[in-house]
């Protein structure tokens, strides 16, 4: 089953967030004593304050918070003196916290990324750079595996809470390898921010040939396939055609929420998370009457996909490698993770290698000694090479 996420506005919800702290950190976990069923703080209430919740069907089965700047300061700063550090940086700063998660659903792969995202996305959007936070020690070794947090001291005591904590400081501009690509959104906007994703395993259905199309997606992280049930058609969005796999960036859906009839094929996660932007149909042709530049690009991006068909087959998974390629470097061209290109692509290094070695002798691309980072040299060669 799909988890979806959502960014939480109603009443219903934030009563769910309070309740799942209580679920998972007195009644699972035990680690604070409370008499009351739910756990809040002031900071819920103020407009720097964003919560996010996974559900799964109608449980919420984990939350996160994220807590601007703002004139109240950060929740983390009342657990630990942040001011020596913070003179030292430049960008806005946040703090991430009450990350809880059912025990259930601890090992649900890409859960914990997806959450940490939605949080990264807001930073960006308003924007901030630093996390200034404090973590349950136990999770600390995740965290650095993750988001590269760097401890600011060993284990304190949170007087408040009478737990134990870890006060962490990340750079979001200075994520792991491999990491870096797994939380930076697509530069693609096609249309207005959505407050509803879906997270789906590796071969999850996220609709069938035949389905009423009611819903458009973009690919935030992982790969999608077209599953081979369904004739090649004309759209290049919902049929067997050159476009087998799409990753980041790039959407799927849109044909049927033009026309309003079913769908032309079955689309499935083809990694091992796959983690989507959902609109709404209604959301979708609103979007288009009132904004004519979403309508153009939406031609446009229709149009690329009927020219690629037109103009013949190309290997699905080299195609996906460039388009990863490009998205993972951005616009200033960072190092990309080629463990994590390879995994993307289905692939092991050296076949990664192998499919990519034409691009650096044509001066696309070129690698560290090692073959562990790829850089991309020329983007829009690269780009239009395989019609992205």
């Amino acid at each position: 089953m799909a988890i979806e996420l959502r960014t939480v506005r109603s009443t219903a919800d934030k009563a769910e967030v309070y309740r799942l702290r209580y679920g998972v950190f007195v009644a699972e976990e035990q680690r604070f004593h409370l008499t009351m069923d739910h756990i809040f703080d002031r900071y819920d209430s103020f407009e720097e304050t964003s919560n996010y919740l996974a559900f799964s069907g109608s449980e919420a089965v984990a939350g996160i918070r994220l807590v601007l700047d703002g004139p109240a300061g950060l929740p983390a700063e009342h657990a630990f003196d942040f001011g020596p550090l913070r003179r030292t940086l430049t960008g806005g700063c946040a703090t991430v916290g009450w990350f809880c998660i059912r025990k259930a659903f601890r090992r649900h792969p890409g859960l914990v990324v997806s959450l940490i995202q939605m949080c990264f996305r807001r930073m960006r959007q308003a924007p901030a750079r630093h996390v200034l936070a404090v973590v349950h020690p136990p999770a600390l070794p995740l965290m650095q595996r993750l988001v590269g947090a760097r401890p600011l001291s060993p284990a304190i005591q949170d007087h408040a809470l009478g737990v134990p904590i870890v006060p962490v400081h990340v750079d979001l501009e200075n994520l792991p390898p491999g990491s870096r690509e797994r939380l930076v959104d697509p530069e693609e906007r096609p249309f207005d921010e959505s407050s509803l994703r879906r997270l789906y395993r590796r071969n999850e259905v996220i609709f069938r040939r035949g389905e009423a199309g009611g819903e458009v997606f973009q690919v935030l992280r992982g790969v999608v396939r077209v599953q081979a049930d369904a004739p090649p058609t004309a759209d290049g969005v919902e049929a067997a055609d050159s476009h087998l796999l799409m990753g980041p960036g790039q959407c799927f859906g849109e044909l049927s929420a033009l026309d309003g009839r079913p769908r032309s094929a079955s689309l499935v996660a083809h990694s091992e998370d796959v983690d989507l932007m959902v609109w709404p149909r209604s959301a979708i042709l609103e979007q288009l009457r009132v904004n004519p530049e979403r309508a153009l690009h939406l031609c446009r991006m229709l149009a690329s996909r009927l020219r690629g068909l037109m103009d013949g087959p190309t290997d699905p998974s080299t195609a996906l490698a460039a388009r990863l390629l490009v998205g993972a470097a951005g616009k200033e061209n960072q190092p990309v993770d080629a463990r994590w290109l390879a995994g993307q692509c289905g692939l092991d290094r050296r076949s990664l290698r192998s499919m990519v070695l034409p691009w650096a002798q044509d001066r696309l691309i070129a690698a560290d000694d090692e073959q562990a980072h790829i850089w991309v040299i020329d983007r829009g060669r690269l780009a239009q090479q395989v019609q992205i």
